[in-house]
């Protein structure tokens, strides 16, 4: 209870200063999570280039490798773009994707069964523009068959860890698109920018620690008065809760523009995207 103008006693003092510390931590913990995720598919990336990489497991990945088809025909995934001319710029009226399923064949050796699903995301320059008419043009981008490729989804790994026949039904490894998202091909190498997003996301986790660390520094004497009262019955814990409302305040604060950061910022990939 209240023992004086702003003062908070008891549960609601370990209450203000518990739920703050959580109310850090727990985005703190998602942002690391994240971060440590990229960079592991970010070091598969560039180990797979390795001949004498370590074995492959289930999970997200980041792999890179030479494209190869069973009957050596199309191209395996094709962008058409059909643009029409708005003024001094160009107005995308359509896009049309083409995908089947392929094989990643690793500088190991091991081939890896590629399946793109009906939209993936290819990352390519465009090929020179084809005119249709005056006022519309078609623009390309397609990846070839035997073109360096770097691809980023989910890895299933099965059967013989060595790698099977793809073209036989038997491979151990597949790729195929992460639930309700799309599979990245690019070719150029996507580490680059998967480890900018991973020190992004760090740098949200150090903040939000860092101000953690400071209010329990701040606020030590009601930890320890937390515990002797709940271990030795001794007086409650208080605070100034008109002056705690401020270090809540710019924690809340931390905590909105972290989220709202990291969820209105451009896709990871931006910097690869198609460019004419």
């Amino acid at each position: 209870m209240a023992r004086g103008v702003g003062e908070i006693t008891g549960a609601a003092a370990i209450g203000s200063v518990g739920g703050t510390a959580l109310a850090l931590l727990i985005p703190a913990l998602v942002f690391w999570a994240l971060s440590r995720r990229l960079r592991r598919q970010a070091a598969l990336e560039k180990a797979s280039l390795n001949p004498a990489m370590a074995p492959l497991a289930s999970g997200p990945a980041a792999l890179a490798g030479t494209v190869e088809v069973s009957d050596g025909g199309a191209a395996p995934v094709e962008v058409v773009i059909e643009e029409q001319r708005d003024g001094t710029d160009w107005r995308e009226v359509s896009r049309t994707i083409t995908a089947r399923p392929f094989v990643l064949r690793l500088a190991s050796g091991i081939a890896v069964h590629v399946e793109p699903g009906a939209a993936p995301l290819l990352l390519d320059a465009l090929d020179p523009v084809e005119w249709s008419r005056e006022a519309r043009r078609q623009r390309v981008a397609q990846l070839s068959v035997n073109e360096p490729v770097f691809v980023r989804g989910v890895l299933r790994v099965s059967g013989d860890p060595r790698g099977g026949d793809p073209y036989r039904g038997a491979e151990a490894f597949v790729l195929s698109a992460p639930p309700h998202r799309r599979l990245v091909l690019s070719t150029e190498a996507l580490s680059g920018a998967l480890e900018r997003r991973a020190d992004e996301h760090f740098g949200r986790c150090a903040i939000l620690l860092v101000l953690l660390a400071l209010g329990l520094v701040l606020y030590l004497d009601v930890c320890y008065a937390a515990v002797a009262w709940l271990v030795a019955a001794a007086p409650p814990p208080s605070l100034q809760f008109d002056v705690y409302f401020w270090v809540m305040l710019v924690s809340g604060l931390a905590i909105v523009g972290a989220v709202a950061s990291s969820w209105s910022e451009r896709p990871w990939y931006v910097r690869r995207a198609p460019r004419s």
